[in-house]
């Protein structure tokens, strides 16, 4: 269970990480923080929000695109990258091995 936890966990915490870079350069671009994440990333770089489409609906799985990833990109930037984050944290401390405890069952 510790190691769904620590896999869910490093993937919220890449997809906050990424998220706050794209809040970083758009917000070096002068634009607002609170628009949807999709916008921020289709005015950065749209062809690398198009590569993304296309390699997730072609390649690894066309529902995760259309139920998983385009709604969070219909969110704002700001809390997408935060909730990520949260999420994360969340995540990790679930995954991590408490040595008290451990220790007794074993």
């Amino acid at each position: 269970m510790r190691f769904l936890f620590g896999l869910l966990g490093i993937l919220a915490l890449a997809l906050g990480l990424a998220t706050a870079g794209l809040l970083v350069a758009a917000a070096a671009s002068g634009m607002a923080l609170t628009q949807p994440l999709g916008q921020l990333w289709f005015n950065l770089d749209s062809g690398s929000l198009n590569l993304a489409q296309a390699t997730i609906e072609r390649a690894i799985w066309p529902p995760l695109w259309q139920f998983g990833v385009f709604p969070l990109l219909q969110q704002p930037g700001l809390y997408v990258g935060l909730g990520a984050l949260a999420l994360a944290l969340v995540f990790l401390l679930l995954a991590r091995r408490r040595r008290g405890r451990d220790r007794k069952f074993r």
